[in-house]
């Protein structure tokens, strides 16, 4: 009874920890939803590039883009509304690139990371930052 009487106190935090100034940016409430036509536009202009995380390839989502668009928009729209980013599209394939060609493959320093994601994540990351571009 004695530990569930006392409670800890909050730790005394400066009134100021960093001096960042204020950047106004748009918020969720400020989006407008998503239409199939951007979506269709979206989809149409992507490169024809698959991942492994896709689970049909590329060109195929782009010749049925018209019948799957309606779909594509809902879950676009309710991932806005929501604020949710679907965790399956935040799943990458990390590849390692070398930086220069002449760098020595053996040594781990000489690689970077490249993150392949699936073609729907990339569509809908483009839609979000065309619709949260800096006002």
């Amino acid at each position: 009874m004695f530990f569930y009487s006392q409670k800890p106190e909050p730790p005394l935090l400066p009134a100021l920890l960093y001096d960042v100034p204020l950047k106004v940016t748009p918020t969720l409430s400020q989006w407008t939803a998503v239409t199939h036509d951007e979506v269709e536009k979206m989809i149409g202009s992507a490169l024809n590039k698959t991942c492994q995380l896709d689970p049909v390839p590329t060109w195929l989502v782009k010749d049925v883009g018209q019948l799957l668009s309606p779909f594509i928009t809902l879950l676009f729209n309710k991932s806005l509304a929501s604020g949710i980013f679907p965790s399956d599209f935040k799943h990458a394939v990390v590849h390692p690139l070398l930086k220069k060609n002449g760098l020595g493959v053996s040594d781990p320093k000489n690689f970077r990371p490249v993150s392949n994601l699936s073609f729907l994540s990339k569509v809908l990351e483009r839609l979000y930052r065309e619709d949260f571009r800096p006002i």
